[in-house]
C-alpha cells in the first residue's frame, strides 16, 4: 500500500510538470500565430488542451475525488457558422484510469467528437462564455469503439488579437448500459481564430506588393520599406511632412523649401551646409557685409566689395600686382620684394584694400586665395606634378595622370587601376573591379595579379605593414558623426589618437581622408557634407600634432556606394568615411 502511494505521488508530479509545460508551448505557439494575423475575417479555429479525466468515480463502489485522475490530450477544430454558433471536431487521446493506484492497468484510448457549440457574447468580446453538446467515439484499449454524448461548458479568455486562453468543464454519457464509460474531463489550453485561404488573385497583389504597404512595386518609391501613400510608398521618418524618398534630412524635422533640413538660423541656407549654422549669413551662410560672396570671417576687405581671388578685396592694376619671396636664412622672417614700390611694406595689408595683391611665391594667385601660398603651383596655387587638374596633396596618384582622384581608370568603371583587379575590363566594386560572373556565357578578362601593397599608384613598391593597414580598415569603420553634422561622436576618439600616433611615429607616410555620403538628398548637399566630415578628421589630427603636409582630404558625394542604397543597411554603409594610407617618395 505504501508504495502504491507513493506511487501516485510521483505520477501526480509529473502530471503537473507535463501541464506547465504543455502550456508554455501552447502560449509561445498561439500568441505568435494570433500577433502575427492579418485583420480580415476570420470563420476558422485551432486549438489545444491539456485534459484531467476523471474516470474512476464513476465506477461502482469509487468515490468522487483526484485519487484516479489521469491525463490526456485534445486537438480541435472548429468553423464559426456566424458570431455565436460553431461546429467543432475535437480529436482526444490519453488514459482511462482503472479506479485503482496501479498505473499500471490504466487503459489508453483516442476519440472522435463532433459538436455544435454557443459562444455568449461573441468571439469579439474579452471573455467568451460557451456551452456545447454533441456526439462521439472513443477507441479503448482492448474494448470494441463505442458512443458517447459529450455536454460541456466554457469559456474563452482573450490573450492576444486573435488568441484566447480556455479552460471547460465536460461530461461524457455513454450510450452503451453493458459497458459504462461515463467520465468527466477538464480542459486547460489555447485557441487561435485564423483566417481563410488565400485566392490566387490575393497571392498575385502580394507578390506585386514586397513590403506589404498596399502600393504596388512599379509605383512604390521605397518597394523593400512598408510606408504610406502619400509619401509615395517611403516613409517619414522625422514626421515633418516630406517622405523619406525626397527628404534630404530624413532624420531631422526640416523645411519643405530647403527639402527637408532645419535651417536654425533661417537664413534660408540649411544647417548641413550652411558654415555659420546659428548666424545669419548669405556667403554660405556665414555673414558678408559688403555683399561680396566671401565671408566676413576670411575677407580681407569686409567693407568693401571684392573678388574672392583678392581675399574680399578690389582687383588691382597689373602693375600693382607685387611678388614676394621668403629668404631660408632670415632670422625674423622679413620678406624681400622683387619689384620695388613706393609703398612701405608695412602697410601691404592696408594697400590690399586700395588694391595691393601679395603673391608669395609668385604662382599668380594671391596668398589670400592660394593654398599653398610657399609653393608655386597651378591647382589653386598648389602644385600638379602629372597635369591632370587634381593638386598633388589631394591627388592619390601625383605622378600618374588620371580623373578618378587623380588616379588613371582605364576601363571607366569608377574603380582607379591601382585598386582594380581587372583594370581592363569594366566591373563593379563589390567584385573587385572585375565583371560579374553570371550562369550565361562566362567572361574572359585578362585579369591582372593582385595587389598586395597600399603603395602610391606606380611611384612606390614598399610595402605598408600589415597592422597599419587593419589600423586604416579599422578608423573607416569606426569614425562616426553626428546626425547631419560633421561634428565627430565621442566613439571616433579613440581609433583616431591610434592613427595620430602611428602618422606621427612614421613621418614617411601619407594619409588621405575620402569622405562619402549615400543617395539621399541633393547632390550638391552631398558633396558638401562628405567634403565637410573629411576634413573635420584632418582637423583632429592636425590639432595633435600629425603635419599637415602628411594629409590630404577629399569629398565624393554619393558618387562611389559600397553597397547598394535601397535598404537602411546599405546606406549605413555608404555613410563612410575612407582612411587610406600611402608610402611617400
Amino acid at each position: 500500500m505504501l508504495l502504491d502511494k507513493l506511487l501516485y505521488v510521483v505520477n501526480k508530479r509529473y502530471m503537473m510538470k507535463s501541464l506547465r509545460i504543455a502550456i508554455s508551448l501552447l502560449i509561445v505557439v498561439f500568441t505568435s500565430y494570433a500577433i502575427n494575423a492579418q485583420d480580415f475575417d476570420r470563420p476558422n479555429g485551432f486549438g489545444g488542451q491539456l485534459l484531467l479525466i476523471d474516470h474512476a468515480s464513476f465506477e461502482e463502489g469509487q468515490d468522487f475525488g483526484f485519487g484516479g485522475l489521469t491525463t490526456g490530450f485534445e486537438f480541435s477544430y472548429s468553423r464559426h457558422l456566424n458570431k455565436f454558433i460553431s461546429l467543432r471536431v475535437p480529436f482526444k487521446g490519453g488514459l482511462l484510469s482503472s479506479g485503482e493506484f496501479d498505473f499500471a492497468k490504466n487503459r489508453s484510448f483516442i476519440g472522435l467528437d463532433l459538436t455544435v457549440q454557443a459562444t455568449y457574447f461573441g468571439n469579439e468580446s474579452p471573455v467568451a462564455p460557451f456551452v456545447y453538446a454533441g456526439f462521439g467515439g472513443t477507441k479503448e484499449e482492448g474494448v470494441d469503439m463505442y458512443q458517447q454524448i459529450p455536454v460541456g461548458a466554457g469559456a474563452n479568455f482573450r490573450i492576444g488579437k486573435w488568441g484566447f486562453f480556455q479552460v471547460k468543464a465536460e461530461y461524457r454519457s455513454d450510450l452503451n448500459n453493458d459497458l459504462p464509460r461515463k467520465n468527466m474531463q477538464y480542459g486547460l489550453g489555447l485557441v487561435a481564430i485564423v483566417g481563410p485561404t488565400l485566392t490566387t488573385k490575393e497571392i498575385e497583389k502580394m507578390l506585386s506588393d514586397t513590403d506589404g504597404d498596399g502600393i504596388d512595386d512599379d509605383k512604390d518609391r521605397c518597394p523593400n520599406i512598408a510606408g504610406r501613400k502619400q509619401f509615395g510608398g517611403c516613409l517619414d521618418s522625422d514626421n515633418d511632412g516630406i517622405g523619406d524618398a525626397d527628404d534630404s534630412c530624413p532624420d531631422v524635422i526640416g523645411l519643405k523649401a530647403l527639402n527637408g533640413c532645419p535651417d536654425s538660423d533661417a537664413d534660408g541656407v540649411a544647417d548641413i551646409v550652411d558654415d555659420c549654422p546659428n548666424t545669419v549669413g548669405t556667403a554660405n551662410g556665414c555673414p558678408d557685409a559688403d555683399q561680396d560672396g566671401v565671408a566676413d570671417a576670411k575677407d580681407k576687405c569686409p567693407d568693401l566689395p571684392g573678388t574672392a581671388g583678392f581675399g574680399g578685396c578690389p582687383e588691382a592694376p597689373a602693375s600693382d600686382v607685387v611678388s614676394v619671396t621668403t629668404t631660408d636664412k632670415m632670422e625674423d622672417e622679413n620678406v624681400t620684394l622683387d619689384a620695388t614700390i613706393k609703398e612701405d611694406t608695412n602697410d601691404m595689408t592696408s594697400k590690399g584694400a586700395k588694391g595691393l595683391m601679395v603673391d608669395s611665391d609668385g604662382d599668380s594667385f594671391s596668398d589670400a586665395d592660394d593654398e599653398c601660398p610657399n609653393t608655386a603651383g597651378t591647382v589653386n596655387g598648389c602644385p600638379d606634378s602629372d597635369g591632370d587638374g587634381f593638386a598633388d596633396r589631394f591627388d592619390a596618384c601625383p605622378n600618374s595622370m588620371g580623373s578618378l582622384a587623380g588616379c588613371p581608370d582605364s576601363d571607366d568603371d569608377g574603380i582607379a587601376d591601382y585598386k582594380d583587379t581587372c583594370p581592363n575590363a569594366k566591373g563593379t566594386s563589390l567584385n573587385n573591379g572585375c565583371p560579374e560572373i553570371t550562369n550565361t556565357a562566362p567572361v574572359i578578362v585578362n585579369r591582372a595579379p593582385a595587389r598586395t601593397d597600399y603603395t602610391n599608384y606606380n611611384t612606390n613598391t614598399r610595402l605598408v605593414p600589415e597592422s597599419a593597414m587593419t589600423l586604416m580598415s579599422d578608423a573607416t569603420k569606426r569614425v562616426q558623426f553626428k546626425v547631419l553634422s560633421n561634428d565627430l561622436t565621442a566613439d571616433s576618439y579613440d581609433v583616431l589618437n591610434q592613427v595620430v600616433n602611428l602618422m606621427i611615429s612614421n613621418p614617411q607616410y601619407q594619409l588621405k581622408v575620402s569622405g562619402h555620403t549615400d543617395d539621399r538628398g541633393q547632390d550638391t548637399v552631398n558633396q558638401r557634407l562628405s567634403e565637410k566630415r573629411a576634413r573635420e578628421c584632418i582637423r583632429y589630427l592636425r590639432e595633435r600634432g600629425v603635419p599637415e603636409n602628411q594629409m590630404s582630404y577629399i569629398g565624393f558625394g554619393a558618387r562611389f556606394p559600397v553597397a547598394e542604397n535601397e535598404s537602411e543597411y546599405g546606406r549605413s554603409q555608404n555613410r563612410r568615411v575612407d582612411f587610406q594610407l600611402f608610402l611617400m617618395n
